[in-house]
C-alpha cells in the first residue's frame, strides 16, 4: 500500500503549488538560512495537468484502500479457506486512527481539483515548501480559510469516530499525534493564513513546537529572493525546485548519532563515531550539495533534473562516463521510462576510484569500520565483476506505455518495452 500511495502524496504535495504572494514571504521567514534541505513552488502548475494528477491519485487512493481491505479479510480468514473465505469474510474493523488517515487524504482528494479547493480551505495560489529544522522536516502550506480547514478535520473526525486532541499552542489550534513507542510524533498547527507540519523525535518535541508556532523563530532566515535567484541561476520553471545540502547534513546528522550514544549510556563510542564522520565530510567536500527541480511540463510529462554538484576533479572523472545512445528507439509518450547508457570501463575506473579514497580516508581518520585492507578487498571484486562481458554493454532502456489495472491492484494490461545495447550482444547469451 506504501508504494501504491506514493502518487496520492506527491499530488498532495503539489496541491498547493502557486504564486508568490504576501503570505509566502511569511512562510519564508520560518525557514533557517542554514537548513539542510528545502523544496518550494513559485508558479502554478498548469492547471490541466495538475487535475488530471489529482484524479490519477485519487484512483489509485481508491485501489490502494481496497486491496488494504482485502488484505484484512484473508487475515481474518480461517487459515486454510482460501481466497473464496476470504472474500466472504467480515469487513476489517480498522483502527479509528488508520481509518481516520485514510478518510482524510481521500476527501482531500476529492476537493482537490481546481474549481473545489475552496471547500478545504486551499486555493490554486497557495504555495508548499518542505524544508528542514536540523534534520527534522516540516512543511508550511498556504490556506485561504482556516475555517475551512478545521471544518475539514471535524467531518473527518465525525465520519470515523477517532477524537481529534486538538490543543491551544502559543494562541494556536494545534494535534499532536506520538506512537505507541513514544518515541515519534506528528503535528500539525493551523495559522491564520498558513499550515505547519513535522514528523519528529520525541526527544526535540519542545524545540520543533516552538518552531512551528513561530514563538521561537531563526535568528536569520533563508529569504524569498534568495529562492528566486536559486531557480533562475538554474533555469528551472518555478513548478518545483530545491537543495539538499550534504554537508551540513553530514554535521547535523553526527550531532543527532552523539546525542542518541549519549542517551543510551554509550558516550565512550562517541570519538570513534567522530573519526567515522571526518571520513564522510572527507566525501562531502567533493560533493557538497545535489539541487533538483523541474525544467518544464509538457502534456503529461514532467522534466526534471536533479544534479550533484562536485569539485573539477569529481566532474571530470563522471563526464567521462555518459556515452551516446547512438539511434536508439525510446517511447514517445511513456507513463513512465528509465534509461542508463554509460562508457562501463570509465564508470568501474571511477568506481575503483572512489574506494581507493574511502580506504585512504578511513585509514587516516581511524575509523574502524572503513578499514584500507578490507576496501581493497572489495575493489578487486567490483574490478572483476565489471572486468567480464559487462564491460561491453552501453545503454539501457525500459519504458512502460500503458498499464491498466484492476480493482485488486492487479495488471489488466500492459505495453512496455525494454532494449540493451551492446557490442556483442549474443556474446551476453
Amino acid at each position: 500500500m506504501p508504494s501504491r500511495c506514493f502518487r496520492a502524496a506527491l499530488v498532495l504535495l503539489l496541491v498547493c503549488a502557486g504564486q508568490v504572494s504576501a503570505k509566502t514571504a511569511t512562510l519564508f521567514s520560518y525557514v533557517p538560512e542554514e537548513t539542510v534541505f528545502f523544496y518550494a513552488n513559485s508558479v502554478p502548475l498548469p492547471s490541466e495537468f495538475y487535475d488530471e494528477q489529482v484524479r490519477q491519485a485519487e484512483q489509485v487512493l481508491s485501489i490502494a484502500i481496497h486491496q488494504r481491505e482485502i488484505q484484512q479479510q484473508a487475515l481474518n480468514a480461517a487459515p486454510g479457506e482460501g481466497e473464496a473465505a476470504a472474500a466472504k469474510a467480515p469487513a476489517p474493523a480498522t483502527k479509528p486512527a488508520e481509518r481516520f488517515l485514510r478518510e482524510l487524504m481521500m476527501e482531500v482528494l476529492q476537493n482537490a481539483e481546481s474549481d473545489r479547493l475552496a471547500n478545504i480551505g486551499l486555493s490554486r495560489n497557495s504555495r508548499t515548501m518542505i524544508y528542514g529544522l536540523g534534520l527534522t522536516p516540516v512543511m508550511r502550506i498556504e490556506i485561504d480559510d482556516p475555517d475551512a480547514v478545521m471544518a475539514l478535520l471535524r467531518r473527518v473526525e465525525q465520519r470515523t469516530g477517532f477524537k481529534l486532541n486538538l490543543q491551544n499552542c502559543d494562541g494556536l489550534n494545534c494535534l499532536v499525534v506520538t506512537d505507541d513507542s513514544g518515541q515519534f510524533g506528528v503535528a500539525l498547527v493551523i495559522h491564520k493564513q498558513h499550515l505547519a507540519a513535522s514528523l519528529f523525535q520525541n526527544a526535540y518535541r519542545d524545540k520543533v513546537m516552538q518552531h512551528l508556532t513561530g514563538s521561537k523563530m531563526p535568528e536569520k532566515s533563508y529569504t524569498e529572493a534568495q529562492f528566486r535567484q536559486f531557480v533562475e541561476s538554474n533555469g528551472y520553471s518555478g513548478y518545483g525546485a530545491g537543495f539538499f545540502r550534504l554537508r551540513q547534513g553530514i554535521d547535523n546528522l553526527e550531532n543527532v548519532a552523539i546525542a542518541a550514544l549519549k542517551q543510551q549510556g554509550q558516550e565512550g563510542k562517541s570519538a570513534q563515531v567522530g573519526k567515522c564522520f571526518q571520513v564522510a565530510r572527507a566525501v562531502t567536500a567533493h560533493a557538497p550539495e545535489v539541487i533538483m527541480g523541474i525544467k518544464s511540463i509538457e502534456g503529461r510529462t514532467i522534466n526534471m533534473e536533479a544534479v550533484l554538484k562536485t569539485t573539477p576533479e569529481v566532474a571530470k572523472m563522471l563526464m567521462a562516463i555518459p556515452a551516446p545512445i547512438n539511434g536508439l528507439e525510446v517511447s514517445s509518450n511513456p507513463m513512465v521510462d528509465f534509461g542508463f547508457s554509460a562508457n562501463v570501463p570509465k564508470l568501474r575506473d571511477s568506481l575503483l576510484a572512489f574506494m581507493a579514497f574511502l580506504g585512504k580516508s578511513g585509514e587516516q581518520a581511524g575509523c574502524e569500520a572503513i578499514r584500507k585492507q578490507a576496501m581493497d578487498q572489495a575493489s578487486m571484486g567490483v574490478a572483476m565483476a565489471m572486468g567480464m562481458g559487462i564491460t561491453q554493454v552501453k545503454t539501457l532502456y525500459f519504458a512502460v506505455d500503458e498499464l491498466t489495472l484492476d480493482q485488486q491492484g492487479r495488471p489488466q494490461k500492459a505495453e512496455a518495452r525494454f532494449s540493451l545495447v551492446a557490442d556483442d550482444p549474443m556474446g551476453l547469451v
